[in-house]
This record gives C-alpha cells, sequence and structure tokens, in this order.
C-alpha cells in the first residue's frame, strides 16, 4: 500500500509505504506530488516506510522516471524507517546531486521527522 497526504498549501507532502505498492496507488502519489510542484517550485516531502515488499520491475522504472524528471524539486526530504538497508546511502546520493537536505530517522522519530521536514521550530 501506497498512501500520500499532502499539505500543498504548505508544500508539504508524505508518503507512506507499507507494504506491496500499486501502479493506480503510485499514480495517485505521484498526482499529489505534481500538485504540490506546480505550486510550490521545490517541495518538502516525507517518506514513511513501515513495512516494504520488492517493487516490480515496471514500477521501479516508473519510480526511477518520475524522479529523474523531478530531479531538483525536492527542497528537504526525510526518510522514516526502521529497517532502511541501501535505502538510506542510495537517496543520500541523489539528494547530494539535487542539492536536497536529507534526514533518516527512526519510526520512534515521526514527529521529529516531520517537523523537520515540514521546517517548523523546534519545541524546547
Amino acid at each position: 500500500m501506497l498512501a500520500v497526504m499532502p499539505d500543498v498549501p504548505r508544500g508539504f507532502v508524505e508518503i507512506m509505504i507499507d507494504g506491496r505498492i500499486s501502479f493506480d496507488e503510485f499514480d495517485a502519489v505521484a498526482v499529489a506530488i505534481d500538485a504540490a510542484i506546480a505550486r510550490h517550485g521545490r517541495i518538502h516531502l516525507l517518506e514513511v516506510i513501515r513495512s516494504r515488499k520488492s517493487m516490480s520491475l515496471g514500477l521501479w522504472l516508473r519510480d526511477l522516471k518520475f524522479s529523474a524528471m523531478r530531479f531538483g524539486r525536492f527542497a528537504r526530504y526525510g526518510m522514516v524507517t526502521e529497517n532502511g538497508g541501501s535505502v538510506g546511502p542510495v537517496s543520500k546520493f541523489f539528494t547530494d546531486l539535487a542539492s536536497t537536505d536529507m534526514r533518516i530517522f527512526a519510526m520512534r522519530d515521526l514527529d521529529e521527522a516531520r517537523a523537520w521536514v515540514r521546517g517548523d521550530p523546534v519545541s524546547s
């Protein structure tokens, strides 16, 4: 499952991955991300990975093309996961190329991740 929670007026999009992703789910998320980009130019994106199954080759290629076409459109990118594996370093490599601020958070720090990605002030 892939779900999206856009806050387009603030330029923030949160997506959650929990298991296998369908093409329809991917397309719905792509529409939400594109709407935020159209309004703001660059956006803040938070990806929450609760669990992940392998992605079909066709969907992986669609995701790669989608990301390449929006290269440099993400000002801040946060990833929340317990099992980042190689996802973190690969994402870090591409965010460095696109001048994107990136941080990886543990699931227990989800609220902190949301605040950081949105650019909310840190409470004392």
